[in-house]
């Protein structure tokens, strides 16, 4: 984060990211006060709030339109042509199901049916906007699953404290088996940080029109640094569970995720802060 702000003096939109990584950490701070079910739903409520206006606007773009099921674009933004930059027609009347939903999870009487109705939100908000990168994080079976676990367990009367701590057990598991499959998949070798200079020069010529400006190319040409990164990724996520035996690891994980985020955010506008 303190290089892409270094860098943002050149790349106004890097300054941008980085900010709403910072706004997403602060509302993660000022929730963490209370209990474990408000603090999930004025979470969910809050980004859905915040960001529909711009996933509103940017889901008519010519580059957003026709996405594929998963929601990612099917052509590179710098490859669309004039003459199909037409913006597409939109109403707010799309977003309605979502604001309505968001309505009932934050007047909601019963805890468990206003986390429930938040995470419909998502998926209704996800479903009429389709931003690429920029919903679920292009993570749609882990937030389903997520959602699937809320239903059942305020359907089956389920105290809420418990269905939270599964869904606690679930992010951390879903960190660790990312971490264990990078080892399985490549073995060691992904660390050696010749993969991320691949990723960061592929999301560059993707998302950066700039190079000079870019965070991605600067990384690209650094192999040490990414190795050094691609280490500490790997031991973070298969550490992370530990943060559920261990609470005075809590602050460190905590730490880790939001920094994790962030860079995603900031290199490549892939957006995992409301996904949980």
């Amino acid at each position: 984060m303190i290089i892409a702000a270094a860098f943002s003096h050149a790349a106004p939109e890097t300054l941008c990211l980085l900010l709403d990584a910072l706004i997403y950490s602060g509302l993660t701070v000022a929730v963490s006060s209370c209990d474990a079910a408000r603090a999930t739903t004025l979470y969910l409520a809050a980004c859905l709030l915040l960001n529909a206006p711009r996933h509103l606007v940017a889901a008519r773009a010519a580059c957003n339109q026709f996405p594929t099921a998963e929601g990612q674009l099917t052509r590179l933004p710098a490859a669309v042509t004039t003459e199909a930059t037409a913006v597409a027609k939109g109403s707010v009347w799309q977003w309605l199901p979502a604001a309505v939903l968001v309505g009932l999870a934050l007047i909601g009487w019963d805890p468990r049916f206003s986390v429930v109705a938040v995470l419909l939100a998502a998926e209704a908000h996800f479903i009429a906007c389709r931003v690429h990168g920029d919903c679920r994080g292009g993570k749609p079976a882990p937030t389903l699953a997520v959602l699937m676990l809320h239903a059942a367990g305020a359907a089956t009367g389920c105290p809420v404290e418990v269905t939270l701590s599964l869904h606690r057990l679930l992010v951390c598991w879903t960190y660790f088996l990312t971490g264990a499959r990078k080892l399985y998949c490549v073995g060691l070798r992904w660390c050696d940080g010749k993969n991320l200079q691949l990723m960061c020069a592929i999301q560059g010529l993707y998302h950066d029109h700039e190079p000079e400006a870019s965070l991605n190319f600067f990384l690209s040409r650094r192999r040490q640094l990414c190795a050094v990164a691609s280490v500490g990724v790997v031991a973070a996520q298969l550490l992370l569970p530990l943060a559920l035996a261990l609470p005075q690891a809590l602050p460190l994980a905590l730490a880790f995720t939001l920094s994790f985020h962030a860079m995603n955010l900031v290199l490549w506008r892939i957006n995992f802060y409301p996904a949980w």
